[in-house]
């Protein structure tokens, strides 16, 4: 299964994430009750692949070699795999976004159920950063931990890790549940999206939040309960923002369920859970300051709700026509 992206390096292969799969005796079967008891799993981590144009593999990171598969985040029991020629098993780490650092010849990949975005030396393969929640890490990986200076927020499920031309790194920063097992969880109603700018020191480990699109007071901000991208553009150093899978923008979702109503339980039917409505989408370019004034922005959305949108992704170019094609 090759999935998100791929994303093409300077020497012309491509980055993509592919799934591997384990079996683990006594493993967890409940996200939220330690003391439940524990059976032989079968578990879907991710790998990181190179290829070239041909589909030669000429590079690989496998999550499994590199991590603490003891260490899960919220989703663990996720369906995701199921109907993805992964029958029964659990989603551990859920690899969303990787790209290319050509500063360092590295690889930044983000795995969403880790709460994590995590920098490979390609050359050693070992980890040279983590950026997220620091609970749960085990004592080596614990050293690879960046520690946060300044006011700032960690990343939770988020997507799309990239490197901009000033060193720093965006990424779309979902929000959802901001929490690691088995701490409580933030319900949809108080996980709002956003996307984030980090400048990170690697060699003090320290990592500062350099910009965020978190909503200023009235209706911008959106729970995306999914997908999503942010860029800093090159030209103007705007911020490209896109919430996909947004949950309907207003308090009101029907006449007997608000959006506080809402939880994260997609098992027990007598409960709402987002996906049970229709999801629309926003697209917005935004000034690269604190008020971060809007530039551009589009809903794609339809007026009576018979439409779930999604936007998993987005760029801006100059035109949708070829070079020198005439627009009629």
């Amino acid at each position: 299964s090759m999935h998100h992206q791929p994303h093409e390096m300077p020497n012309g292969n491509f980055l993509a994430l592919t799934a591997s799969a384990r079996t683990i005796d006594n493993y967890y079967t409940s996200e939220t009750d330690p003391q439940a008891p524990r059976k032989r799993q079968s578990v879907v981590g991710d790998c990181v692949v190179e290829f070239t144009p041909e589909g030669r593999i000429v590079w690989s990171w496998d999550a499994f070699d590199h991590l603490d598969v003891w260490r899960f985040g919220y989703r663990l029991m996720e369906v995701f795999w199921h109907t993805r020629g992964f029958p029964n098993h659990l989603d551990w780490t859920h690899g969303n976004g990787v790209s290319y650092d050509p500063s360092d010849d590295s690889v930044i990949v983000s795995l969403r159920h880790q709460d994590a975005v995590i920098k490979i030396d390609r050359a050693t393969r070992q980890i040279k950063w983590i950026l997220g929640d620091h609970k749960g890490w085990n004592e080596t990986l614990s050293k690879k931990l960046l520690t946060p200076v300044g006011a700032m927020r960690w990343p939770y499920h988020g997507h799309n890790p990239r490197v901009t031309e000033e060193g720093t790194m965006v990424m779309y920063d979902n929000g959802i549940i901001r929490a690691i097992p088995y701490d409580p969880q933030v319900p949809p109603a108080g996980s709002f999206a956003r996307g984030v700018e980090y400048a990170i020191d690697a060699a003090r480990m320290e990592v500062r939040q350099v910009w965020s699109s978190e909503a200023l007071p009235g209706e911008q901000a959106v729970v995306s309960w999914a997908m999503g991208d942010a860029h800093r553009l090159p030209l103007t150093g705007n911020m490209l923002v896109i919430d996909s899978l947004c949950l309907p923008a207003r308090e009101q979702l029907n006449p007997r369920v608000k959006l506080s109503d809402l939880t994260w339980h997609e098992w027990l039917r007598e409960e709402w859970h987002p996906s049970d409505f229709p999801f629309w989408v926003r697209v917005r370019e935004l000034k690269h300051t604190e008020a971060h004034e809007t530039v551009w922005e589009i809903h794609l959305d339809h007026e009576l709700e018979l439409i779930t949108w999604e936007g998993f992704s987005g760029t801006r170019v100059p035109s949708l026509y070829p070079e020198g094609m005439v627009e009629s």
